[in-house]
């Protein structure tokens, strides 16, 4: 296996030129060592920080035989700094058969890796509740406050678990740009008439956005396409 050594891909057409010449090496979820895997992330995430320094990458493989459609989403984990340079990179991507690449974390299900990232935790992220933030007198962000319907004491796993359903369902680019921080607290403690005015955390996606489109991706097909919203249309925000 060669892979390229040059490590300064200061432009998208350099990254992509790179990436064109070693897709085939990344097409498999399992590769031939663990040494072998962490080699070529390594190698992917030395071009990336060439181009942003906080630019990563996530790779989606639709099985364990590395077949179908690979999704590569291309995340700075929520610095809002270099939003617009993971847009322009995406952008320029190439066509490519059998490859999706994504700018920035898009929205996902409320328990995407949940189970995998809080195994133990007594949380039912579909039983997570909000207090619609407030966003008057121009504030362009605010605080999250959600309420977990637990009778134990909350840690910071539970505040780290608020956070990461938030993000799923708000994907990278609102939650960066609308969200200060996640603020936690149990259902319990609060009165019944409070209650009343909660949401179920599933449908915070219709109360907090941004004004200018979603976000882009680039099908296998190279067409540049904008991220539906989680109903399926086109939505005007994040």
């Amino acid at each position: 296996m060669e892979i390229t050594q040059t490590n300064r891909f200061s432009k998208p057409k350099q990254f992509w030129e790179w990436f064109r010449r070693n897709a085939q090496h990344y097409r498999k979820p399992q590769f031939a060592s663990k040494k072998e895997a962490l080699y070529l992330l390594r190698e992917m995430t030395m071009h990336l920080m060439a181009y942003g320094q906080t630019i990563r990458v996530e790779i989606y493989w639709p099985n364990k035989e590395g077949d179908g459609e690979i999704e590569v989403v291309f995340t700075t984990y929520g610095r809002t700094r270099h939003f617009r340079k993971v847009e322009m990179l995406v952008a320029k991507a190439p066509p490519l058969p059998g490859w999706t690449f994504f700018a920035l974390d898009p929205p996902r299900p409320i328990d995407f890796f949940f189970e995998v990232d809080f195994p133990h935790l007594d949380i039912d992220p579909f039983k997570l509740w909000f207090e619609p933030p407030d966003f008057s007198n121009n504030r362009e962000r605010s605080w999250l406050q959600v309420y977990i319907d637990t009778w134990t004491e909350i840690t910071q796993q539970h505040v780290q678990a608020a956070r990461a359903a938030a993000y799923n369902v708000l994907g990278e680019k609102v939650y960066g740009l609308r969200i200060i921080d996640v603020e936690v607290e149990r259902l319990c403690e609060i009165p019944e008439k409070q209650r009343n005015h909660l949401v179920n955390l599933q449908n915070a996606h219709q109360y907090i956005h941004v004004t200018e489109v979603a976000g882009v991706y680039v099908n296998d097909k190279g067409r540049i396409e904008q991220r539906p919203s989680q109903d399926g249309s086109i939505r005007d925000k994040r």
